[in-house]
């Protein structure tokens, strides 16, 4: 009798041993291999493996768990420090799931288990480079209690059966859906509800060769990375690969219900406001000119000296900021000016010499132009590719054709031949209501201009009037097109975290509002995701 015996396939390029057990079909013996995680897709392949006749018996049960909630949060790894999103994360579910239940972090890489150890577990941690001993200690102790939260690679994830785990957090996923479904079932075994959450880096994609996976994939990473950046009930990817059926939270009796099902549950906004780093605390934005010219025409020859302390109130006040855009939240002291505060460690007061603070504004600054700088680079793309085409065309079906110049819209056609106007041509009145600060923005195309103009746009300089835009309605159209599609649509609202709702007013003062903090206006913030979203799928056919 052999349990987990799914590793056979998934783990036999790591642990070449698990190829001898075909030798056990030699000995004329009943054998029993036990596993809850060979995807259907794999049976005929597993029992090839184990030199199994093909009327080999096979009983199974559906995959269902119920007492587990799948939750997925996906961040910017431009904004969002994952070590310090994981630690958050635990420390909120440590006050969800009591002191009387435990948590396991599962970790892609062995230093990143060492480094979340070191910060929430303290250094509990379970992975292959740790002395046996070591190894079992720590593994003891939480069992025991001693440590409510374990870091671990993937040797965790099978074999575990402790009734009083209640969260799993997952640092992205190691080695496919297969390892995401067993970890998550390390939790809840006593079945009452527990928490299964995926930290997912939206802006990384793992590379699939254009001609599949080798070896029939047996960890299921394809089906790993349609889950990340499937929109459904996350229950769905799992019932589709052990199940080869579509099972949702509402199929099922008592489900816990996940967050793409239940997605107004209080603990799911304050897991997601955790998401994005607060950023350093600036002063207002038109400091940041003067602070520039101020440091790069500075000689930093100040000599550093350790402050005192208590030189200097505090009041522990904040209140929160959000912006339009979902990658801009911070906290900033309501009663104190960040120029009353001062750091641990500070230039002396001589001339030339900027304080620290200071400078870490103009760090600030530098890094959120960094950003928008990188924002603007796939804007540059985006217009270059769809440069002298049809917008419509490439939203609809994802082809590039020139574009309808006096008929757009009529002409360009639709998924049965019949054009778009039937379903766009009502929002022309709504079209007119978008309007964006003159000189920033290009008045027929809505790019941005100045600084951030993309190379494919002419500079019309003073003879703007006089020149054509190739780029004509191009954001217009694209966030209409998005707003006309329900799908893109709730997609959309739920990315930015807006209602999908909002009357046209509300939406062309969403529209044209501004992140001052490094983004856009939200308009080409959306098209930028929308792009970005689309390419991804398009990656993903290929």
């Amino acid at each position: 009798m052999l349990d987990e015996a799914h590793q056979i396939l998934s783990d036999a390029e790591f642990r070449p041993q698990f190829s001898k057990l075909r030798e056990l079909a030699d000995f004329k013996v009943q054998l029993i291999y036990l596993t809850a995680s060979l995807p259907k897709r794999l049976e005929a392949k597993f029992l090839t493996q184990a030199c199994l006749p093909p009327n080999t018996v096979i009983i199974r049960a559906p995959s269902d768990q119920p007492q587990i909630s799948y939750v997925k949060l996906s961040y910017n790894t431009m904004n969002t420090n994952k070590i310090r999103l994981a630690v958050d994360i635990a420390n909120i579910m440590t006050g969800v799931i009591g002191p009387k239940r435990k948590g396991i972090i599962f970790c892609s890489t062995i230093d990143e288990a060492d480094e979340i150890g070191s910060k929430i577990t303290q250094n509990c941690v379970s992975h292959s480079k740790l002395p046996f001993q070591t190894k079992a200690d720590n593994e003891a102790r939480w069992k025991e209690g001693v440590f409510q939260w374990i870091a671990a690679t993937t040797g965790m994830v099978c074999g575990i059966d402790d009734a009083h785990v209640g969260a799993i957090i997952f640092v992205g996923i190691g080695y496919g859906l297969v390892n995401l479904y067993q970890g998550s079932g390390r939790s809840g075994r006593d079945g009452t509800p527990s928490w299964a959450i995926v930290l997912q880096s939206s802006n990384i994609y793992k590379a699939i060769p254009s001609n599949g996976l080798i070896d029939g994939d047996p960890q299921c990473i394809q089906e790993s990375e349609d889950w990340l950046h499937s929109e459904e009930c996350r229950r769905i990817g799992f019932s589709s690969l052990f199940d080869s059926a579509r099972i949702s939270c509402f199929e099922l009796q008592n489900a816990h219900f996940c967050d793409f099902c239940k997605p107004d549950l209080e603990l799911f906004a304050i897991l997601r406001s955790k998401i994005v780093d607060p950023p350093i605390q600036h002063q207002d934005e038109e400091n940041y000119d003067i602070l520039d010219s101020y440091l790069m025409n500075m000689d930093f020859d100040g000599i550093i000296e350790l402050a005192d302390p208590t030189s200097t109130s505090f009041s522990s006040s904040h209140q929160l900021t959000v912006s339009s855009h979902p990658s801009t939240i911070s906290f900033i002291p309501s009663t104190v000016s960040s120029l009353t505060l001062s750091d641990p460690f500070r230039f002396a007061p001589t001339p030339g010499a900027p304080s620290m603070q200071i400078q870490r504004q103009a760090a600030y600054r530098h890094a959120t132009l960094t950003t928008k700088e990188a924002k603007s680079k796939m804007l540059n793309a985006f217009t270059t590719k769809l440069l002298g085409m049809c917008p419509l065309c490439w939203a609809y079906q994802g082809i590039l054709v020139p574009r309808h110049r006096d008929r757009l819209w009529i002409q360009c056609r639709g998924p049965l031949g019949s054009g778009f106007m039937h379903e766009m041509g009502t929002d022309r009145p709504f079209k007119k209501k978008i309007k964006y600060p003159a000189y920033k923005f290009c008045y027929r195309c809505h790019l941005p201009q100045g600084d951030f103009m993309p190379p494919s746009h002419p500079d019309f300089g003073k003879g703007m009037a006089s020149k054509e835009c190739p780029h004509e309605d191009f954001v217009v159209l694209l966030v209409i097109f998005i707003r006309r599609q329900a799908e893109w649509w709730r997609r959309a609202c739920k990315v930015f975290g807006t209602t999908s709702n909002m009357s046209e007013d509300e939406l062309v003062k969403w529209y044209t509002a501004e992140d001052v903090q490094g983004g856009f206006n939200n308009s080409l913030e959306l098209i930028l995701w929308f792009y970005s979203e689309k390419e991804r799928e398009r990656i993903e056919r290929i």
